[in-house]
């Protein structure tokens, strides 16, 4: 992973360097990194559901979002994941008719156990189940804190195989631990190494070089109202990842300090898609934006171009090349454009996409995030403001509002 930073280089901030390898020492999140033990046993025990064609995936937030990102980069062959994260209940009846429900598994996540969304498609799911007479019970795994929560009293009762969320690892922060293996084992995605990515880049960067992006965006958003940060991926497997960024991001520095609303808002953008979208206004809008590009080396290629035996330029540029060709002149053509125009950006180049560089990338943009979070003041562990929104929601549910 290379940094391409824009801007000059900040020197070393040894108080917010200690606070990181402080956390480094003593926060779950990372000390979890050094035992791969549990983990693995998580990997190795949902290998049985790999019999099944299908899987449903029950999770919202942290409890899907991570998981997503890593299927992403390992979506091919059997079983096939059916990510279930929202309650919109039209969708959710179409994916269930659409299934071979003999043959299709079910995996609820829930760190808290108690979560409204994945219980209601969990139970209206069984519902289903039950309904054709099938056995369910032995094709149900769930996944949660070990304590007396709803989701856990659920399975002991019908006797599901369970396996333990952290208690002491939010939902943002997830990934490297059970709630990723899962995944994972499922997939065959390669969750020894994306953990390795993660230890590596904890114990061999220069937490000065690491933590640029962090002192940059403190200063900008401070001292420039920059308020916006634009994640603009390069390449079609890593938009699930940028869709667990936002959430990493916004619940964590989306808070108030010294009577300050403090944030930057997230977005998110897919190259060369969003070009026909968003360039426009990142060129010629406010100029209240902070945009990363993520990009990688390595690209699976294309045939050349053959001849067309038509004299138009348009297709005289384009024989003779390789999609991935194009795909990176106008990677390369977009940030040189933004860079010229005064915009404020950076790029993260990835050798390739693979699980260990996957575990590098998701592991910086949680100190990233912690880093950032330190030098505006705020906890980047809470989200005590959505509180209100789901007392609110189970009020007017109670009360047939």
């Amino acid at each position: 992973m290379k940094f391409q930073n824009e801007w000059p280089a900040y020197g070393a901030h040894d108080q917010l360097n200690n606070y990181i390898k402080g956390l480094f020492q003593t926060l779950p999140v990372f000390t979890s990194l050094q035992d791969d033990a549990s983990v693995l046993n998580v990997y190795a025990g949902i290998q049985t559901f790999k019999i099944y064609s299908d899987v449903l995936i029950f999770g919202i937030g942290g409890s899907s979002l991570g998981g997503q990102a890593l299927y992403a980069l390992k979506n091919a062959g059997k079983p096939t994941l059916h990510f279930v994260d929202n309650i919109d209940p039209a969708a959710f009846l179409y994916q269930l008719n659409i299934l071979d429900l003999k043959n299709t598994a079910i995996i609820c996540i829930s760190k808290s156990g108690n979560t409204a969304e994945p219980l209601m498609q969990l139970l209206l799911t069984v519902q289903q189940y039950e309904k054709q007479n099938i056995d369910w019970q032995k094709q149900c795994a769930v996944l949660t804190e070990p304590t007396d929560n709803a989701l856990r009293l659920f399975a002991k009762k019908h006797r599901l195989l369970a396996f333990d969320h952290p208690t002491d690892i939010g939902g943002r922060y997830n990934v490297f631990t059970s709630v990723g293996a899962i995944i994972a084992g499922l997939c065959d995605f390669g969750f020894s190494k994306f953990r390795q990515g993660a230890r590596d880049l904890i114990e061999k960067s220069d937490l000065t070089d690491l933590l640029q992006g962090a002192m940059h965006t403190a200063h900008i958003h401070k001292e420039q109202s920059i308020n916006q940060s634009v994640m603009m991926v390069y390449s079609q497997y890593l938009e699930l990842f940028s869709e667990w960024f936002c959430q990493l991001w916004g619940e964590s520095l989306g808070k108030q300090h010294n009577n300050k609303r403090l944030g930057l808002t997230p977005v998110r953008a897919l190259g060369a898609v969003d070009q026909h979208s968003q360039l426009q206004l990142y060129l010629d809008g406010p100029r209240d934006k902070f945009i990363t590009f993520i990009t990688v080396d390595s690209h699976k290629e294309t045939d050349l171009v053959p001849a067309t035996g038509i004299d138009h330029k348009s297709f005289k540029t384009l024989e003779g090349k390789t999609m991935g060709a194009l795909f990176k002149a106008e990677e390369q053509g977009t940030f040189d454009t933004l860079k010229s125009n005064g915009c404020l950006l950076r790029k993260i180049s990835l050798a390739q996409l693979n699980e260990y560089e996957m575990g590098e990338l998701m592991a910086f943009y949680m100190i990233e995030t912690m880093a950032t979070a330190y030098l505006l003041g705020v906890d980047p562990f809470d989200q005590p403001a959505v509180e209100e929104s789901k007392i609110r929601a189970m009020a007017y549910l109670e009360n047939g509002k």
